[in-house]
């Protein structure tokens, strides 16, 4: 637990320090859209058991700074989908709750050098996620570990300053609390960007 909270310092100030980069321009991005989660799989009685859940949102927000062409940028997101079924030994029952995860992600983007309005970038990061599970019956549970995403998108650049864009992501919680269980979502993200 105390590793945890040291990474999570370490990040927030590294976070703090990004405005102070010298020499660079900055940039702020907000974005939102539909999050999938991949069906979580576990062991119950030393049988596999599939959770699906329905289509969610993520919401968030990244502030970083712009290097020629790389943004290296610090991203808070929320994202959370509603438990739809869980299947076991065959058979499939309903259950209600929500699956959800708050992340903390350092991101490298880059940008492909263009001489008109439209752009591209790739590129991913690495951070934290809290994973919590609320399901109906008063059980809830939640972890902190380790997370990834890689990233693709397209946007358009406008006289006002500011840029729209759409964009992919693959986020992924590989353990869960030392389990076999990961968590792992799919994101059409609508982002809207400018540089200061």
């Amino acid at each position: 637990m105390a590793s945890k909270w040291l990474t999570t310092t370490a990040m927030a100030v590294g976070l703090m320090a990004i405005p102070g980069v010298a020499s660079a321009e900055n940039q702020w991005r907000l974005f939102g859209g539909i999050s999938s989660a991949e069906d979580l799989e576990t062991t119950y009685y030393g049988y596999t058991a599939e959770i699906s859940t329905d289509s969610g949102f993520v919401v968030g927000a990244g502030l970083g700074v712009v290097q020629g062409d790389f943004v290296w940028e610090g991203e808070l997101a929320y994202r959370s989908s509603e438990l739809d079924e869980i299947s076991f030994l065959g058979y499939s029952y309903a259950i209600d709750g929500d699956l959800s995860a708050v992340s903390l992600m350092l991101n490298g983007w880059y940008n492909f050098p263009t001489t008109g309005n439209w752009g591209g970038y790739v590129g991913g990061g690495l951070g934290i996620a809290q994973v919590e599970a609320d399901v109906g019956g008063g059980y809830s549970y939640d972890s902190t570990e380790f997370a990834w995403q890689v990233g693709a998108g397209l946007n358009l650049k406008t006289q006002s300053g500011f840029a729209y864009g759409i964009g992919y992501r693959y986020f992924s919680v590989p353990e869960i609390d030392n389990s076999n269980v990961d968590f792992s979502s799919h994101e059409i993200l609508f982002e809207i960007s400018s540089r200061f």
